[in-house]
Formats: structure tokens, sequence, C-alpha cells
């Protein structure tokens, strides 16, 4: 007993398979097509805000350097959410209890990545190059000092009302 497999093309397949079949394979591609779009999309929304966020982050680092200069709130307003700035004013609070402020000096700032998504969320990576030096209150002795200090960041943003803010900033890599 012989049996015999015809060969035929896929196009051909599809046409004889059932409805359902067929509508799923529609479906599917339709569907490629769509995420397809969607990457390409993304990938050029990111490059769009680019200009925004550079603003913010060249605007923000040098205002936090002051703010953990000064405790002054009034500086980062406009550039940080509350829970950013709520966030920072604890570390000041802490360095204070343990009788020390920070003073921070940003030198410079590279953008690594931006991640944009649904227009309004953005993570944000950036390389960015410090001198900090940790100041005695009262004393005004200098207790430490870094200069040159890389760290690899994470930013968290927010648009709303036109606007980017930074809702949270963390410090993912630090070499010394």
């Amino acid at each position: 007993m012989s049996f015999s497999i015809p060969l035929t093309s896929g196009a051909a397949m599809l046409r004889s398979a059932p409805m359902s079949i067929r509508c799923l394979t529609a479906m599917a591609m339709t569907l490629l097509v769509i995420l397809l779009a969607g990457c390409a999309d993304e990938a050029q929304r990111n490059e769009d805000v680019r200009p925004e966020v550079e603003t913010l982050i060249n605007a923000y680092l040098p205002a936090l350097g002051q703010f953990y200069e000064t405790g002054d709130t009034s500086l980062v307003e406009g550039l940080a959410a509350e829970k950013e700035v709520f966030t920072v004013e604890q570390r000041i609070r802490k360095l204070a209890e343990a009788g020390r402020r920070v003073r921070a000096t940003p030198k410079q700032v590279s953008i690594e990545r931006i991640d944009v998504y649904q227009y309004s969320n953005a993570y944000v990576t950036t390389f960015e190059l410090w001198d900090l030096e940790v100041i005695a209150i009262g004393s005004e002795r200098q207790i430490s000092q870094v200069i040159d200090q890389p760290n690899q960041v994470r930013y968290q943003l927010k648009r709303s009302d036109g606007r980017w803010k930074i809702l949270f900033r963390e410090l993912v890599k630090t070499e010394e």
C-alpha cells in the first residue's frame, strides 16, 4: 500500500482551508503589520521627545545639586514631582541628622536611552559625572571629596499639561 501526499503551495492550502483558519491567519498577519508599524512609531516617538528630555535633565541636575546644598525646594519646582522632591528631602534630612551636607556639582550628562510609553510616561537612562563634597555642618570642614564620580542614573518621567517632570531618580551604577 502506498500513500501519496500532494505538494501544494501555501496559498493553495490556505484557499482550501476552512474559513476559521483563513480568518485567524488574516488576523495574525494584520496584528504582525500593526506591531511592526508600532515599533517604528515608538522609536520615532523616543527621538521626538529627546530635546524636551535633555532640556529637563540639563535644568534639573544643577538645581538638584543646589537643592542638596541648601535644602531649598523652590529650586526644583516645575522640574520634579512632589514624590521626587520628598525623596530628596528625606536624604538631606538624614545627612543633616548625621551633621553633614553635600555639595554636589554636575559636570557632564549624556542620555543613553529613552523609552516613551503611551506618550506621557518615559524612562530615561543617563551617564553623569559629578563632583561631590561632604561638608560638616557648623565647622564647614570638608569630610570627603570625590572628583568626576561617574554614575549611571535611571529616571522616571511623567508628562502633564504638556510638560515633562521627574517622578523618580535612581542611581543604577556608581563607580569610584
